[in-house]
């Protein structure tokens, strides 16, 4: 008796299977673009030559098989009335007619036999086939070209038979006209190598022609991704060459205006970076000095507390305008962190208008305002649309000299809402206009009101609602700056 020695538990075979059935499961990789196309052009020729080889092939086979039966019965019908005599004659003069089908025999290479109307063999071109023996061929039955084993000359053949017909119709016998098939079955299998041949010759065109055109499709793609790759790795100066088909060039366009927009965009935030950081960087070592004097010189000189702490204050004050400004720019793109709602500003402007009146008249200026009671509304966040008016109205005031004229003008414009802020202070140059709503753009370098962010943060702002912002400026003329919002599509009531 044989026994069994149990390998593992029950629980123990469960678990390796489990164990087994949750390993790594094998990834196919994708096949590449070059392997896809050249399977959809492979798998559209091939099945279309294939069709045409066996389309072309069976059509010339028929035509072949067709050709030779009109031969052989044209042969046939053609010699059957030069027997009509002898056999009128009963063969009297039997060796001209032995003669004659011997010499037909040889000249068509076509083997003879004339019958009897019993289809008995009375002559024959080939001395394998007796003198007496019965024929029962469809050739002779039925009058059709027949292909077919022949026992007695031991080789396939092609049949083909014509009546010996009397004047008055009276049958008389049949020549029948035969050929070995071998020859014809050579002819057409040479016809369907040739077509093979042709067929695996336009198909190795194909295949070249295929890879040459996915090559010429992909080798861009793979330049793309080798681009893509080192971008992707740091190296912002990628540039690829265009070529391949349009759909390819214009990518490597696109990828290169791409990459161009991303080099630039990286300048300018190094650049916001390290301007961002000069203008923290002065008010901050201001406050750092004047907290040192305090702590050297204070408990000597009680009025230089007092003095450095309203300075502290008012630097502090520009570190947080600084700062809010700052913010704003890193979320005024966001429609998240930036709602925006359909709103009338013009009780923003007469707030505004309010809060800049005594800052104006402090200054020696006059503030005059131009506003409706209402206006169409716009859809807006309404801080930062209140936060760049304020930035425009301050510069106003700010570079406007004492007697001169600041407006703030609001009106509807078509489908859009302008607002316009207006001085006749010492207005912009003409090789600064350009660059006034760069970001720490300062015409003068050493005027140090201000970090040089309110106007890009106009320019921001105005943009993120879809506005526009423009400047009209004459040095020592005064300077406008309008800004056109467009109206929402629903006006509430």
């Amino acid at each position: 008796m044989r026994h069994i020695q149990p390998t593992s538990r029950p629980s123990e075979g469960l678990a390796t299977a489990s164990a087994t059935s949750q390993g790594p499961r094998l990834r196919l990789k994708p096949p590449s673009l070059q392997t896809l196309l050249l399977a959809s052009h492979l798998g559209l020729t091939a099945p279309v030559l294939v069709l045409l080889v066996l389309w072309s092939g069976l059509s010339l086979q028929a035509a072949s098989l067709d050709q030779a039966a009109r031969d052989l019965d044209t042969q046939g019908a053609s010699l059957a009335p030069f027997l009509r005599e002898p056999m009128q004659l009963r063969f009297r003069g039997a060796i001209a007619v032995v003669a004659l089908v011997k010499n037909y025999s040889e000249t068509t290479g076509a083997t003879v036999t004339v019958t009897d109307p019993n289809r008995r063999v009375l002559i024959s071109s080939d001395d394998r086939i007796p003198t007496g023996a019965q024929l029962s061929g469809p050739e002779l039955q039925q009058r059709v070209t027949a292909i077919r084993w022949d026992d007695a000359l031991g080789e396939e053949r092609m049949y083909a038979a014509a009546p010996i017909i009397e004047d008055v119709h009276e049958v008389l016998g049949f020549v029948q006209v035969s050929r070995p098939s071998a020859e014809l079955w050579q002819r057409i299998k040479t016809t369907w190598l040739t077509l093979l041949g042709a067929a695996t010759g336009a198909l190795v065109l194909a295949i070249v022609g295929s890879v040459l055109v996915a090559r010429q499709i992909t080798r861009p793609v793979r330049a793309l991704t080798i681009a893509a790759q080192g971008v992707a790795g740091g190296d912002l100066n990628r540039v690829v060459i265009p070529s391949g088909p349009r759909e390819t060039q214009g990518l490597a366009h696109v990828f290169n205006t791409m990459s161009t927009t991303v080099r630039e965009t990286l300048a300018q935030q190094e650049a916001f970076v390290a301007n961002a950081a000069h203008e923290l960087k002065s008010p901050l070592a201001s406050i750092r000095l004047r907290l040192e004097m305090i702590d050297t010189h204070g408990a000597e000189h009680p009025e230089i507390v007092s003095e450095y702490l309203t300075k502290l204050q008012g630097e502090v004050r520009s570190l947080e305008h600084l700062t809010e400004e700052l913010l704003t720019l890193s979320v005024v793109a966001d429609p998240e962190r930036s709602p925006k709602a359909p709103t009338d500003l013009a009780p923003l402007c007469y707030e505004l208008s309010d809060q800049y009146g005594p800052l104006a008249q402090q200054a020696g200026l006059a503030l005059e305002v131009d506003v409706p009671d209402h206006l169409p509304k716009v859809a807006v966040n309404l801080g930062q649309i209140a936060m760049a008016l304020r930035n425009l109205l301050s510069n106003a005031v700010k570079f406007t000299p004492a007697g001169g004229t600041v407006k703030l003008k609001a009106f509807a414009q078509g489908s859009s809402v302008d607002i316009q802020v207006s001085d006749s202070g010492k207005g912009i140059s003409a090789e600064a206009l350009p660059h006034v709503f760069d970001r720490f753009y300062r015409e003068d370098r050493s005027d140090h009101r201000g970090a040089g962010l309110g106007l890009s943060l106009v320019k921001a702002v105005v943009d993120a609602h879809g506005g526009r912002v423009a400047v009209q400026s004459t040095a020592g003329k005064g300077s406008t700056f309008a800004v056109r919002l467009p109206q929402a599509t629903e006006q509430p009531p």
